[in-house]
């Protein structure tokens, strides 16, 4: 039970959503891929070609299905300032706490950020029940 997101591990094709077969990103970018797994320039701009093994699997999280997130994110409109960001993290006297990757400033639409916000509601909710055992404040 709880709200921890489903993750299955495949390398099954019909996992992905073209059922297409693997391809390497590189091959897409600037080098190629041949079948062997080789991705280089071919002798073009001085780069050797460079092994890349096949994938052993893969991670699908099942995130747009999740009942409580339903693949939500958080993004900085245009237009928003430092303030929008500091009233969505704002707790709300000693009983009302918000963390998450929108009330962060250093790391907003991040998950870096969700994680330090959390942190930083948790020290703020223990400076509450231990008053006598205070956390110093820190902006994170």
């Amino acid at each position: 039970a709880g709200t921890t997101q489903e993750a299955a591990s495949t390398t099954d094709d019909s996992a992905r959503a073209d059922n297409s077969p693997l391809s390497s990103p590189l091959s897409a970018a600037s080098g190629t891929a041949g079948e062997g797994g080789q991705v280089g320039q071919g002798g073009q701009g001085g780069q050797a070609s460079v092994e890349v093994p096949e994938p052993v699997g893969s991670i699908v999280t099942r995130w747009g299905a999740d009942p409580y997130s339903r693949g939500s994110y958080s993004y900085i409109r245009k237009g928003s300032t430092e303030t929008d960001i500091e009233a969505l993290g704002t707790q709300v006297g000693e009983e009302l706490f918000f963390a998450g990757e929108a009330t962060s400033l250093a790391y907003p639409s991040l998950v870096h950020g969700a994680y330090l916000s959390g942190v930083d509601a948790a020290r703020k909710i223990e400076n509450v029940l231990r008053p006598s055992k205070r956390w110093p404040d820190v902006l994170l």
